[in-house]
């Protein structure tokens, strides 16, 4: 393929899934086989650590953490800045964005804390901007916990523990975007990317 594959418009992909689920591993695949394909790609992802709400969520995050409220809200700024300082600037530039969680882990994670998620969606939708598709990585709790405790060699944080996250999957089973894509992550790395690129390419080359 070219090596300046030139789009009509932006394209927005969002990679979701419980933690463990294989996100950072599957952003990198996607954002490498699209780059050699020619196309240009930024990849980003939430919280964010450029701003100050961004880096305040993250340091919550082996701490002591703020209510579920105090959460929605510092997620939300830091999501506005995301948006008008990085995410629209590169669609309106051409470019093809992948972004590591949006506001459907805020509807997914606050929810099993105790907030409507039909608020949630609704706060956020008022201004976010819709992507053009989000690929669920779906995996079962005892697999996640396995993997980041295992694999990742890291220590659990506030939102990893095992009766919270089976609240956290099952908000994310119920979502039915048409925009959303659920891939089954219990399998190999390679294999779930496969699934990934063939509904990129599907978009992509229609």
């Amino acid at each position: 393929m070219n090596k300046n594959t030139k789009l009509n418009k932006g394209i927005f992909f969002v990679i979701e899934g419980i933690d463990g689920a294989g996100k950072s591993t599957q952003i990198k695949m996607l954002a490498d086989w699209l780059t050699a394909s020619g196309y240009d790609v930024v990849v980003t992802r939430e919280p964010t650590d450029e701003s100050v709400y961004g880096r305040t969520i993250r340091a919550g995050m082996y701490g002591e953490r703020s209510t579920p409220e105090e959460e929605l809200d510092l997620f939300i700024l830091d999501r506005k800045e995301h948006i008008r300082n990085l995410i629209a600037p590169a669609l309106k530039q051409k470019k093809i964005v992948i972004c590591d969680r949006y506001y459907f882990s805020n509807i997914a994670y606050q929810g099993a804390a105790g907030l409507d998620t039909g608020d949630i969606r609704r706060l956020n939708e008022a201004f976010s901007v819709i992507p053009d598709a989000v690929f669920y990585l779906r995996i079962s709790v005892d697999e996640g916990l396995h993997r980041i405790q295992n694999i990742r060699n890291s220590e659990l944080t506030s939102f990893e523990k095992a009766d919270f996250l089976h609240k956290v999957k099952e908000i994310f089973d119920a979502m039915a975007d048409e925009y959303f894509h659920r891939i089954d992550a219990s399998v190999g790395a390679k294999e779930v990317s496969e699934q990934v690129v063939e509904i990129v390419k599907e978009m992509l080359y229609r």
